[in-house]
């Protein structure tokens, strides 16, 4: 219910709690006596419909960060355990009760507690046809599935949308990021996948065609949810020197995928598709004056907290987030003997664990300047920024 007030001005009620900002209540009154509220200025609200769509890294070197984000949904320490029955002295939380909560709950289940009717989804960073192919030589039937412009199954069911009434749905969510696999190409192209996957792109593979019109909703908000250990090496595919990095055909010979160069986007970065070009899209994905409903948050290479938060290479050393360190420039899955990693080479300097997330970092501002959605891939405490980045932005 939206509170009266009687003056002529615009009036938001903000509950904070730390880093938190979360807009509570926000209206106009006119001098009429009419009031405007939130939905109705086009402007999401805590308790907004929400579409989390979650762009995962699949390659070599993503098995730990995976396993840290498949836990993230729901925790057993929390008091809310049924997403559909929270306990009315939890619901609509104040600062104080959030950051309690924050302290003990998953994201469902901070989700619940403001009402959201959430639905989450999971795509890779894989575009290519013969992606998802790495492992191939070991087993081919165990470590191909679908890849580009699909959301990817619970490995047991097949349920491609997760809901506030999944049964199972910390195990469904664990399930489905872990089983993701570490077989994915080394050239991570996660603002094609994304682009690929919400404009209904004319080339998906075969079985996913519905896929987004099974997920995504008109009148809920989108979160796009980018998790990485590297930067984002997007491009059309249609010019040199990335032409053979999108093939609509997968050939028995390997060797063109298995033998990219994956720092070869890191030499040529400037000759990746623009960034700017993905934010356009994206903010006309739901419609003229909504740009609002679309977000981006990212877990990646990043070090500093808050504002001081940049794209940059770090290393987890004993817990501690360090960037003195030498950043990989995409050869983080390679890191045996010979390689840019190779620690007799770097006579015992640290190589990063993370590159920087730079074109991500770029596209979250290009959507919403001075917001700070972002954490380090470098530790596996992601849920408290998680919950950041889902509730809406004062």
């Amino acid at each position: 219910m939206t509170t009266t007030r009687r003056d002529s001005r615009i009036l938001c009620r903000a509950l904070g709690g730390g880093a938190l900002l979360l807009a509570s209540a926000c209206f106009i009154d006119l001098d009429v006596g009419s009031r405007v509220d939130a939905r109705a200025l086009d402007v999401p609200t805590r308790d907004s419909p929400i579409d989390i769509l979650f762009v995962v890294d699949n390659s070599g070197s993503m098995a730990e960060e995976q396993a840290a984000l498949a836990r993230t949904l729901m925790r057993a320490e929390c008091p809310i355990e049924d997403l559909l029955d929270v306990p009315e002295g939890l619901i609509d939380p104040g600062p104080d009760m959030l950051e309690e909560l924050s302290e003990l709950c998953g994201l469902a289940q901070i989700l619940a507690s403001y009402q959201r009717d959430f639905r989450i989804g999971v795509i890779t960073t894989d575009v290519n046809a013969c992606d998802n192919a790495v492992g191939w030589e070991l087993d081919r039937a165990q470590q191909y599935r679908p890849q580009r412009g699909c959301l990817q199954p619970v490995p047991v069911t097949g349920q491609k949308v997760l809901t506030p009434d999944t049964p199972e749905l910390a195990s469904a969510f664990l399930s489905l990021v872990t089983d993701l696999g570490t077989s994915g190409s080394p050239v991570e192209r996660g603002l094609d996948a994304a682009q690929i996957f919400l404009e209904r792109d004319t080339w998906v593979s075969p079985g996913c065609e519905g896929d987004r019109e099974l997920f995504l909703r008109d009148d809920a908000e989108l979160l796009l949810i980018f998790v990485t250990d590297e930067d984002d090496c997007s491009n059309d595919g249609s010019t040199e020197p990335f032409t053979h990095y999108t093939s609509a055909v997968c050939d028995q010979d390997l060797d063109l995928y298995l033998e990219t160069r994956p720092n070869l986007c890191y030499e040529r970065a400037d000759e990746l598709t623009p960034v700017a070009r993905y934010a356009e899209r994206l903010r006309a994905l739901k419609g003229e004056g909504r740009d609002a409903w679309v977000r981006v948050g990212v877990i990646g290479g990043v070090v500093g907290e808050g504002e001081r938060q940049r794209a940059n290479g770090c290393v987890d050393v004993g817990g501690v987030v360090e960037n003195e360190c030498i950043e990989t420039g995409g050869l983080s899955n390679f890191t045996s003997g010979g390689y840019g990693c190779d620690p007799e080479v770097l006579d015992g300097e640290l190589c990063c664990t993370a590159d920087g997330a730079r074109r991500y970092f770029r596209l979250r501002s290009e959507l919403a300047p001075g917001r700070f959605e972002a954490a380090t891939i470098c530790q596996e405490g992601f849920i408290s920024s998680l919950i950041d980045m889902a509730l809406p932005p004062s």
